[in-house]
């Protein structure tokens, strides 16, 4: 087996080329790598910045270079500063739910059967998840409005965590923003841009369609809409709607 040739020395270095995810390992360091012409020159890691948003991307990296685990691998870049082209989101298309929305392009994606979640690259940790659960929404909690459905959300008190439930069709739509997320200032600010631009591709059950205040009405206190709206539930079995000027559609 032949040993990749180390182009660099220890110590500071500036250098260019694209920007790859290196595949998990704990035997070696290095959460990305730095290509030039194809090849592999350097493995990249850096505890300060996030090289998420950088992949797939060339870049002028600045850092120290360190030997890697094994003297074998070729050298890893502490990077301090990165210089390139920030890709800041893009439409991610969730099949097993139905549904679209636009989140940072670094997430990473992992699925199965009945769950979606997301992490950032070099971590199994999610930091924003979708389920599904058979069970009805929290009766309690801040109401919001997700793609014309009347959503439910609620804080974590041990963290800044938290959740949205929603009723779609016979089953509640699940989002979650983990411990892990929330900590994180650029996860928190994607998960709130996934919530607003959120749509379901296919809709079975009745959704707001128009404008107007989507204040939460009805429920247990009977809340009321102003003059020129009515409440409009998302199913005949909803106590909690929303208020608007034109009418609901089943599509």
């Amino acid at each position: 087996m032949s040993v990749p040739e180390d182009l660099f020395s220890e110590g500071d270095a500036e250098v260019k080329g694209i920007l790859r995810r290196a595949h998990l390992s704990a035997v070696r360091r290095g959460t990305h790598v730095l290509e030039q012409d194809g090849s592999t020159i350097l493995y990249v890691e850096s505890p300060t910045v996030r090289l998420q948003p950088y992949e797939d991307q060339e870049v002028l990296l600045i850092g120290i270079v360190e030997r890697n685990v094994d003297p074998k691998d070729l050298s890893v870049l502490i990077v301090s500063h990165v210089e390139g082209r920030i890709e800041q989101e893009k439409q991610w298309n969730v099949s097993a739910f139905s549904l679209r929305f636009h989140a940072p392009s670094w997430w990473v994606r992992h699925e199965d059967a009945s769950r979606v979640f997301f992490t950032v690259s070099g971590s199994f940790l999610p930091i924003v998840g979708i389920d599904r659960s058979s069970d009805p929404p929290p009766a309690s909690g801040d109401f919001l409005v997700i793609d014309g459905i009347p959503a439910i959300r609620l804080f974590h008190e041990a963290h800044d965590g938290q959740q949205v439930f929603l009723k779609r069709d016979s089953e509640t739509v699940i989002l979650t923003l983990t411990q892990d997320g929330a900590e994180d200032p650029s996860v928190r600010s994607g998960f709130l841009r996934m919530l607003r631009t959120m749509k379901f591709m296919e809709q079975d059950s009745v959704v707001v369609q128009g404008s107007g205040s989507l204040l939460p009405c009805g429920g247990p206190r009977g809340l009321l809409c102003l003059e020129d709206e009515y409440c409009a539930f998302p199913s005949l079995k909803a106590e909690t709607g929303v208020c608007v000027h034109h009418t609901t559609t089943s599509p």
